[in-house]
């Protein structure tokens, strides 16, 4: 018999989409204890109906802020399992058919977070016996005193699928930066808070306390990955907001400086400059960033950089400045290698198109 996995959950409102977050699950798991905090919804039923055949509970407790609850849901479930599943009820993880479960071992396992384009690794199953916690008011984080290591489960991606109660509540961006700018008032050092206040600005669509706010991360040092970020959002915001092209340039060149392993900043540059009309320096750019090989993990990672994105960018700056065989070859691979997107294959195959004939035949090997 394998190692026992248990699913620890919190859960208001979600009877709309938490079956099929379990239907994901269920065939890992042991035992499953959810936590609701209120729900008035069928939530509770749907968990009952979605479990059947797996032993388990749906525990009712108050909300209190969603660090102590998901902390008390490991509390509450940590006898029952020898490692702990937790997941969001509007987020399922992707399995591969031939995917087995291997022997486990490890204190703890980060899965590949998957938003979109954007992924990152972050623990997800966590060894039962050891001391886990959850800290941060929103965007909370994982945390143990004890000694542990992290390794990566290959395989299952965790999707954020959305959704969600929360999600549905327009203000839920601008309220958790008020709730983040309260957090960062009572502890100004905490680099966490203060990149989760940048990116709610963002996502609230505020976008000059949102600069203020990754330029102001970036300067307390810290995590290296999370400086990258800013800096990058910085970077876009000053070009959404229509500061100086100088300015624009040097801050996609900061963000690229402080992370040379990563494409993303040189590719949006390349963009830029293609947009201003520049294609010279597009192509460099885009170049530069195409050679640039996908990083192991990163946080936030923008997969269609790696995949697709750099070499359409060099592909379209080419055929502007009227290498057309280089065009021609990118546009080729583009097509043929799988990568591309398809609400992005008409546009590429169009571009492909307006290349001469005699090109495009010496590109296709005819």
């Amino acid at each position: 018999m394998g190692t026992s996995i248990g699913l620890s959950m919190i859960v208001k409102n979600e009877a709309h989409v938490v079956e099929r977050c379990l239907r994901s699950v269920k065939p890992f798991l042991s035992y499953w204890l959810i936590v609701d905090t209120g729900s008035s919804d069928q939530t509770m039923n749907v968990i009952r109906h979605a479990m059947d055949g797996v032993p388990g509970e749906v525990v009712s407790r108050p909300w209190r802020d969603f660090a102590a609850n998901r902390t008390e849901a490991l509390e509450l479930s940590r006898e029952h399992s020898e490692y702990l599943l937790v997941i969001d009820a509007d987020d399922t993880l992707d399995v591969p058919p031939s995917f087995v479960m291997p022997a486990l071992t490890a204190d703890a396992y980060m899965l590949r977070v998957a938003y979109g384009a954007t992924t990152y690794f972050r623990a997800h199953l966590l060894k039962a016996s050891l001391p886990w916690r959850y800290e941060g008011v929103v965007h909370e984080a994982v945390a143990c005193d004890a000694p542990h290591q992290q390794v990566v489960l290959k395989g299952p991606v965790y999707r954020i699928g959305g959704g969600g109660a929360r999600s549905r509540d327009p203000e839920r961006f601008a309220k958790d930066a008020e709730v983040l700018s309260e957090a960062l008032a009572r502890e100004p050092a905490n680099t966490r808070y203060a990149f989760y206040l940048a990116q709610s600005w963002r996502d609230a669509d505020m976008p000059v306390e949102a600069l203020a706010a990754y330029e102001r991360r970036a300067l307390m040092g810290g995590w290296d990955e999370e400086i990258t970020v800013a800096l990058l959002q910085a970077a876009l915001l000053r070009e959404k907001l229509g500061h100086a092209r100088d300015l624009v340039w040097a801050a996609f060149l900061k963000a690229f400086r402080s992370c040379p392993t990563r494409a993303e900043a040189l590719t949006e540059l390349a963009r830029y400059c293609r947009l201003g009309g520049d294609y010279a320096l597009a192509r460099v750019f885009a170049q530069s960033a195409s050679e640039i090989p996908r990083p192991h993990d990163g946080l936030f990672l923008d997969e269609s950089v790696y995949a697709w994105r750099a070499l359409d960018e060099l592909a379209v700056a080419a055929f502007y400045e009227g290498c057309h065989d280089v065009a021609a070859a990118l546009g080729r691979r583009l097509l043929t290698e799988g990568r591309l997107p398809p609400e992005e294959r008409a546009r590429v195959s169009k571009n492909y198109e307006l290349l001469p004939e005699a090109v495009r035949a010496a590109a296709e090997g005819r």
